[in-house]
């Protein structure tokens, strides 16, 4: 593995919020970042679809490390829903597979509580889910007959802003794992009549939210870099220890410390960061039963490396 001679951590590893334009997919979203920080370690904590617009969590450089702590945070989002036809993707780029008279608006505002909580939710057809060891999208375009099985998501919110039937126009907080085309075709289903999502805009991620979002093709887009230490800490209530400098090198080598190495050892159980004394994050460790094993240790001084 040979050291990158672009710019390391110090400068392009972070966290940015990106506000993905309707019409492009993620991926592309991403490879427009990649081309303007000059890395080739970009990740997002959650996809959107292309017809879909709204907030995506980039993770760069090293920090693509730090992608698992934050896939799990609740989402929010407004959405478009079309009553009358489903569509065998579910959104507004697949073809209708079957139509049904319009709900009254007061049948839609009864069936929302039956969609509120813990619910049993089945996924797209045309989902990334694996299916026998394949995409469920691609056995879907294969004109497979396949059984997505139901999964257990939580709705924690779920609200009509507007009803100007055929369209009607909710917002939705929700867990990780919530397809919000299933909702739509659940919500159809329980009408009486048929669904199908017709716009989705992602505004939240836990507490990250789309207004502080920027667009990707900014060229200015590494002067909104976030430090993980600060993510961590005001994102998800991480709390940062100091590591002193003598253990360092020991820190970045993966190589567990004593606790007189910390200015101050870890208050509670769970997961915490290691800074160094300039507030820089050098990893992330977990605590349980007294000991703690690392989560994430960030690259030995300040620098990255490509594959």
């Amino acid at each position: 593995m040979r050291r990158s001679n672009r710019i390391g951590i110090s400068k392009y590893s972070g966290i940015i919020l990106v506000n993905k334009p309707k019409g492009i997919t993620s991926f592309r979203a991403l490879h427009t970042i990649k081309n303007t920080l000059g890395t080739k370690k970009v990740g997002h904590t959650g996809t959107l679809d292309k017809f879909a617009c709204g907030l995506l969590v980039v993770c760069a450089g090293w920090c693509t490390r730090l992608i698992p702590l934050f896939v799990g945070l609740p989402k929010r989002y407004e959405a478009t829903i079309c009553f009358g036809k489903e569509t065998d993707t579910l959104d507004p780029e697949g073809e209708v597979i079957a139509t049904a008279p319009l709900p009254q608006c007061n049948e839609i505002y009864q069936a929302l509580p039956g969609l509120r909580g813990k619910i049993m939710q089945a996924p797209p057809l045309y989902s990334a889910i694996h299916v026998g060891g394949q995409r469920a999208y691609k056995l879907a375009r294969e004109k497979k007959q396949i059984r997505m099985r139901e999964r257990e998501v939580e709705v924690f919110a779920l609200e009509v802003t507007s009803c100007n039937l055929p369209e009607v126009d909710i917002e939705l907080h929700c867990s990780k794992g919530t397809y919000v085309r299933s909702l739509a075709r659940d919500l159809g289903s329980a009408c009486g009549s048929a669904a199908h999502l017709t716009s989705l805009n992602r505004t939240a991620v836990g507490d990250f939210i789309v207004e502080d979002a920027v667009d990707p093709e900014r060229v200015d887009v590494q002067k909104h870099l976030r430090n993980p230490a600060a993510v961590l800490a005001e994102i998800l209530g991480v709390e940062m220890v100091t590591v002193r400098e003598e253990a360092i090198k020991r820190v970045a080598q993966g190589v567990p410390i004593e606790l007189c190495f910390f200015e101050s050892p870890p208050s509670n159980a769970g997961i915490f960061g290691m800074c160094d004394k300039r507030g820089r994050l050098r990893a992330v460790g977990e605590t349980s039963d007294g000991r703690y094993a690392y989560r994430v240790v960030a690259p030995d001084n300040g620098e990255d490396h490509d594959d």
